[in-house]
Formats: structure tokens, C-alpha cells, sequence
């Protein structure tokens, strides 16, 4: 036998928001494996930048993986691994392949405790104790850190909390006074994994005239990376649902997306596959059902669903969703990531970028995820936040 023997890494991942394309993308080779506990892990990946308010959580994490562990970091994370040569996203697949740099954790801080306000135990029907759950911030059920606190009564959910801000970077601020290059290139992290969504959203904010061919090749490319995000979430949600074979179904179709040659036509002959599925009928079966008095708001339509539909019904709609913007690329005023609608405001002041807003699908969405999980059995709490493909970058500004 001739050569190096391939490394096998069991990698855990902590993802400060923008690195869930790369960890898909990691997800396809034989030599790396996705843990989601520390304690099992090999190899810590760091996914920067990571915002103050996820560090400590994350060196809390970062402790837990068993020595002697390597780490690797992609983009600054020196608060937490200080020392560390940050490697380009196109140089991870080399680097896990050779050796890696011994984990070696910042001191800090610990992570702050949460509260949360109970109801009285008089208030239920039986007086049984309330036990809390806490999700995240780092977990596998949504892109990015975002922290769910479940309270149950047994296995049934009486509310939830969602905590957001782990996943800051401080976009807004850094466009302020910027040149429109230097904006643009800033936007294009608006939507993680989707770099053609804030781009175009800013591009169509700053000029009147919107039939210049950059538009035109910006509109097209969001179509494919849109239906990539879409089959990521498609991945994620399988995986919450313990469904292996779906997720290499989803996976073959996000390794797919980077031809896009039929592609839309894969997606419509697998979503018509699922509709088939009567296994992922019964399982899906009312869970995750849209209540017929929530109305969510136009943006976060698309996330949430209509009143009455469930998780099957959420992942069909999108599916279906995806495969029609490969045919018909948009090319009007509304920008639409993987998500739904997304709508960036800015002013111009001597030549300078100023007062850049935005408002993602995500965004609209958080205030009724607690609704949606209330009531929910705490086995079905995961799949529920799943089914959302909430985006923790996208609600952080």
C-alpha cells in the first residue's frame, strides 16, 4: 500500500451563522463525519465570526470535546481558539485531510444563565412538575445559533421562548458610509449561503435603472442558489427526523445544484415522490400544524404556511416553490431568497452608502415560532423547528 491513509475526522461544528453552505458542501466526504455533541467529537470546527454574545457559549462547548482533539477555524474566531491560522472556506476540504493544529481553548468568561418566568403550578389542570428544555444556541435544526427554551408539562410543550442575537455580525453598522462596492460586497452576507439575495436587494435599492445585465445574471444565479438553500433545509429537516435515506436523497440533490442542469426538474420529481410517501404522511400528521388563527405577516408566508398546513405540507409547498424560480427566474422589483421576500433600504449621501435596513423572511417569522411549538409533543418540538429553516443570520442585523 503506497500514500497516506485517509484521515477519518468526527467533527463538531460550531457555526456562527455563515458557514452552513460549508458544512453541507463538508457533509458529502468520506473523511469527515458530523457529531452533534462534543463530547464524541475528534475535531472542532469553528465557523466564524462569532459574536460576543455566542463565545461563551461556544468555549462551554469547545471544553467539552475529549483530548487530545484538533480544531479548525474558518474566518476570525480568536476570542475563542486564539493562535489559529483562520482557513479560507476553500482550503477546509486540504486542511481536514492533513494535521491540524491541537484545541486549545481561550480562557472566559461562562455562559450567562437564562431565566425564565414559569407558570404557577395552580394554573394547570394537574399539578405536575414543569420541566425546561433548552435548544441551542448551538443545535442542528436551524442555520445558524438560536436558542429555544421549551417548558413541558410531561411531553407536551405548554410554551416556548426563541432567544435570538447569537449570530450579530454587525452588518448594518459596517455599511454605514461605505462606496456602493463596498456595500454591495457587505450585502451579500445578508443571507447566508445565498450571496446573490442581498446583493441584488441592495443593487435594485441603489439604482433607478434595473435592466443592466448584472441584474439580469444576479436574478438567474439567486434561482439556483435558492433552490441549493432550499435542498439544504430539505437535508436538515430529514436529519431532525431521523430519516437517513431522505437525507442522501437531499444530499444528492444539493451536490446536483453546482450543474443546475435539470435540477428543476429533480426537485419536481422528488417532491412528487414525497406527496407519494405515505410513511412521511403518517409521520408528519398534524405536527407542526399552522393554528387557523395565526396570520402570519406576507414575509414570513412562505416560512410559516398557510393556516392548517403541517410539516408535510410546508416541505412539499417549497419544494415545489424552488423548482418553478429555476424555470422563471424573477426579474421584477421583489427579491425573493430560498425564504421569501427580501427588502433592503438604504440612502445615498455624497457618494456614501447610509442607513442600510433590511427585512428577511426570518425575521418576520420569530414571534410565531412559540405559537406553532406550543402544544406540540416534545419529540415533535425539533421536527416542528426544523420544518421552519429559520436563519439566525438573517434576524440579526
Amino acid at each position: 500500500m503506497t500514500g497516506r491513509p485517509e484521515l477519518h475526522r468526527r467533527c463538531f461544528a460550531i457555526d456562527g451563522g455563515e458557514g452552513g453552505a460549508l458544512l453541507a458542501e463538508l457533509e458529502r466526504s468520506s473523511s469527515f463525519e458530523r457529531v452533534y455533541s462534543p463530547r464524541h467529537a475528534d475535531t472542532l470546527l469553528v465557523f466564524g465570526p462569532l459574536s460576543r454574545k455566542l463565545v461563551p457559549a461556544a468555549r462551554q462547548l469547545a471544553r467539552a470535546v475529549p483530548r487530545p482533539a484538533s480544531a479548525l477555524v474558518v474566518a476570525d474566531a480568536r476570542e475563542l481558539l486564539p493562535g489559529l491560522r483562520p482557513f479560507e472556506p476553500r482550503e477546509v476540504q486540504f486542511a481536514l485531510a492533513g494535521e491540524l493544529p491541537e484545541l486549545n481553548v481561550a480562557d472566559g468568561p461562562e455562559p450567562e444563565p437564562t431565566e425564565l418566568n414559569l407558570p404557577d403550578r395552580k394554573e394547570l389542570e394537574m399539578a405536575t412538575e414543569i420541566a425546561v428544555h433548552s435548544l441551542g444556541p448551538i443545535q442542528p435544526f436551524t442555520d445558524g445559533p438560536l436558542r429555544v427554551l421549551l417548558a413541558c408539562d410531561g411531553e407536551q410543550v405548554l410554551f416556548a421562548r426563541i432567544e435570538a442575537g447569537f449570530a450579530s455580525r454587525g452588518l448594518a453598522e459596517a455599511m454605514k458610509g461605505t462606496t456602493k462596492e463596498e456595500a454591495l460586497r457587505l450585502a451579500e452576507r445578508i443571507v447566508p449561503g445565498s450571496p446573490a439575495a442581498g446583493r441584488l436587494a441592495l443593487l435594485r435599492e441603489l439604482d433607478r435603472e434595473r435592466s443592466s445585465p448584472e441584474h439580469a445574471l444576479l436574478a438567474a444565479g439567486l434561482a439556483t442558489q435558492s433552490a441549493a438553500a432550499t435542498l439544504r433545509w430539505t437535508h436538515r429537516l430529514f436529519s431532525a427526523m431521523a430519516w437517513p435515506a431522505r437525507e442522501r436523497e437531499a444530499a444528492d440533490l444539493v451536490a446536483s445544484a453546482d450543474r443546475n442542469g435539470g435540477l428543476a426538474e429533480s426537485i419536481g420529481r422528488w417532491a412528487a415522490k414525497l406527496g407519494r410517501d405515505r410513511l412521511l404522511r403518517l409521520r408528519t400528521a398534524g405536527v407542526g400544524r399552522v393554528p387557523e388563527d395565526l396570520e402570519s405577516p406576507a414575509a414570513a408566508r412562505e416560512l410559516i404556511g398557510a393556516p392548517g398546513e403541517d410539516v408535510r405540507g410546508r416541505l412539499l409547498r417549497r419544494l415545489l416553490i424552488a423548482a418553478r424560480r429555476l424555470r422563471e427566474p424573477a426579474y421584477g422589483n421583489a427579491v425573493h431568497s430560498s425564504r421569501g421576500p427580501l427588502r433592503v433600504g438604504a440612502g445615498v449621501s455624497d457618494g456614501r452608502v447610509a442607513n442600510v435596513t433590511w427585512e428577511t423572511p426570518t425575521a418576520a417569522a420569530l414571534p410565531f415560532v412559540p405559537r406553532l411549538l406550543q402544544g406540540q409533543r416534545l419529540a415533535d418540538a425539533e421536527v416542528v423547528l426544523a420544518s421552519l429553516d429559520l436563519c439566525a443570520a438573517e434576524a440579526d442585523p
